[in-house]
């Protein structure tokens, strides 16, 4: 069993406010749960509606080091 969000199983469908909610729900769930030494800095989760197009910006640092990175992935 390893690190997985449930954006795969919404993927097809029509983008909505709770379809943000629960996917910037998820990813913060998943990361508590496989990588507890992540914390959080920012997540945001924006969208083009017009292209059913997902962006997600992940700003993070990791627990008792001096790591800080970004992630930013975009779904299409």
């Amino acid at each position: 069993v390893g690190f997985q969000t449930h954006v795969d199983t919404r993927q097809f469908q029509q983008i909505t406010q709770d379809t943000l909610e629960f996917l910037e729900e998820d990813i913060q769930s998943q990361l508590g749960l496989y990588f507890p030494s992540v914390i959080i800095k920012n997540l945001e989760i924006s969208t083009q509606t017009d292209r059913n197009i997902i962006n997600v910006l992940l700003k993070y640092s990791v627990e008792s080091t001096s790591i800080t990175d970004e992630l930013n992935i975009t779904f299409d």
